[in-house]
């Protein structure tokens, strides 16, 4: 037996068709093992010395772990294509029918899944996401994805800034959605199939199409053509990846529960595995399952270093899968951890939509609330209210001659550094916002600095240093803050003794102890981050307690949002 089996084996490798695919999958291989080695060493020159044993386990589990699923479902792809090798026309085509004839419902949620991970990896690396796509499609998913998914970028940059990938991702996407539909087996009965007479016999493997091949090669041909177009220096359309991964997973996850509805129940839709392809690619579904599980846990908890909350997002996804498959998990998990910065910039867009018609101006430097020391309707413009509402903040804080200032969410323009610069005789001011323009003007003044950031970015020690600035300054935006206790903590640090911290932010005032359920839906909406919407008590006990002293609040609600009545419903103001 052993003498037959290779025997076999050899006359296989003996078609060039088959060396060939080999021969691809063995450099596609070796770059992943390259590109995984690299991004290793650069993550491990970044940690410290007592997180060396982790790095260990990370330079050696995935590459085991990937060569233990590649030989077992290889043992079983060859075991196939032995016991075939005189039947099969093609041993890849047969192998796809001899898994789809029985588990279409099941074999799918695999090929759905590439079709998620193809845009995932783009992403987050287009030119170098080649390789790992080649080792999935012609070896296996999970022992492709095994060397990518721990060496990946940091997912929190992603919830930083907003990630866009090209048009063609979203063009092949669907071309390949449409392939998947089509390598459907065809139907027995002939009065449900109206297009059985476009079916080929069943040759041991199933009917299907006659326009199988066609289907099954451009499904793996569409998934690879938009890194191939990353090559050719055009310039592409791009989508936002929040758009792209929301769509794929809402489209994914109607399709499967329709396919359960279908099939009656998830025990009709998950059936014994009784062949060697149907066992290679059901193993390869599994483990792409639980690299979608690690990477959820991975990520909750190098975000939020809570274990349990970690655990708790990986048994709801590891519930849901079943349900809405594994590549609908991915899509929503990826589309959640990007939808705060896309909601956060899509806040900001339409607050500046709405200064325009306030301003009645195309152009306005200016993005606040205003003060409006009258009711709001007795001749102050809207420009004219920011710039009250900012020198109301400036009085609070008290700046003079001499203070050097840092100013959080500066806006587009920072128009509020130049009025506090010119009308205090500042030492210094720096602006820091993710949208703030930097040009050559910028540098004009040289005591007046704008930095493109963000405020977490701050919070974890970017851009300045400590004892910079005596005092900091939020002019109406620290109620958008995603961690607004982080920044009043990093601001206590930041100081030196004596400094100050100004701000203007929303309180709580009501008779209950937080916002009922509609309001806090709507100042979520609003971008509002409703978990820190504290009472003045809350307010000023938090800052005491993590060392602030003559804690100071000042009621202006009245001269706020009395000009905004003729925009918003008076309710609501």
């Amino acid at each position: 037996f052993t003498m037959d089996v290779t025997e076999g084996l050899l006359e296989i490798l003996k078609d060039p068709r088959v060396e060939v695919y080999l021969l691809v999958l063995l450099c596609a291989i070796g770059k992943c093992v390259s590109f995984f080695h690299q991004r290793i060493n650069a993550q491990t020159k970044s940690r410290n010395k007592e997180n060396v044993e982790v790095s260990l386990l990370l330079r050696v589990i995935p590459p085991l772990l990937s060569v233990g699923i590649i030989s077992i479902t290889w043992f079983y792809i060859f075991r196939f294509t032995i016991h075939h090798q005189f039947t099969s026309e093609s041993y890849f085509d047969d192998a796809y029918k001899d898994v789809l004839r029985e588990h279409y419902f099941s074999s799918t949620q695999l090929l759905t899944w590439a079709m998620v991970a193809v845009v995932w990896a783009a992403e987050e690396d287009e030119l170098k996401s080649l390789p790992y796509l080649l080792f999935g499609f012609l070896g296996a998913m999970g022992a492709s994805f095994v060397l990518w998914i721990p060496s990946r970028p940091s997912h929190l940059e992603r919830k930083r800034k907003r990630s866009f990938v090209p048009i063609v991702y979203g063009i092949t996407s669907i071309m390949a959605f449409v392939c998947i539909l089509k390598v459907r087996p065809c139907l027995d009965d002939a009065s449900i199939d109206s297009a059985l007479a476009l079916c080929s016999p069943d040759k041991g493997f199933g009917s299907f199409l006659n326009s199988f091949r066609f289907w099954l090669h451009g499904l793996h041909i569409v998934l690879l053509v938009p890194i191939v177009v990353s090559f050719i220096p055009i310039q592409q359309i791009q989508l936002d990846s929040t758009i792209v991964y929301g769509i794929m997973g809402l489209v994914v996850s109607v399709w499967h529960a329709l396919q359960l509805i279908q099939n009656g129940s998830l025990q009709n839709s998950y059936m014994t595995l009784e062949t060697d392809c149907q066992k290679s690619i059901h193993i390869d579904l599994l483990c792409c399952s639980i690299l979608t599980l690690y990477a959820i846990y991975h990520d909750a908890l190098s975000g939020t270093n809570n274990s349990l909350q970690a655990m708790r997002n990986v048994s709801i996804s590891a519930m849901m899968m079943p349900l809405v498959s594994p590549a609908a998990v991915l899509s929503f998990y990826l589309c959640l951890c990007r939808l705060p910065v896309f909601h956060r910039e899509l806040v900001a867009k339409m607050q500046r939509i709405i200064a325009k018609q306030k301003s009645g101006k195309e152009k306005i430097g200016w993005c606040n609330l205003g003060f409006w020391q009258s009711s709001g309707e007795g001749g102050i413009n809207y420009e004219k209210a920011c710039e009250n509402l900012a020198l109301e903040l400036a009085k609070e804080a008290d700046l003079g001659s001499g203070d050097t200032v840092l100013s959080c969410g500066c806006g587009s323009i920072g128009n509020e550094l130049t009025l506090f610069k010119s009308r205090f005789d500042l030492r210094h001011i720096t602006g820091i916002d993710p949208c703030v323009h930097v040009d050559c003007s910028s540098f004009n003044d040289q005591n007046i600095r704008k930095v493109q950031g963000s405020i977490e970015e701050w919070t974890e020690g970017s851009f300045t240093q400590k004892h910079m600035f005596n005092k900091i300054l939020a002019l109406d935006n620290i109620y958008h803050y995603p961690a607004k206790a982080a920044f009043l903590r990093h601001c206590i640090s930041m100081l030196p003794p004596g400094g100050k911290v100004a701000v203007t932010d929303l309180l709580w005032k009501g008779s209950s102890k937080s916002p009922p359920l509609w309001m806090k839906c709507i100042l979520s909406a609003m971008g509002v981050t409703v978990k820190t919407l504290w009472t003045e008590d809350e307010y000023k006990k938090y800052l005491e307690s993590i060392g602030f002293c003559d804690v100071k609040v000042k009621h202006i609600g009245t001269h706020v949002f009395s000009g905004w009545n003729d925009v918003f419903p008076r309710w609501l103001v």
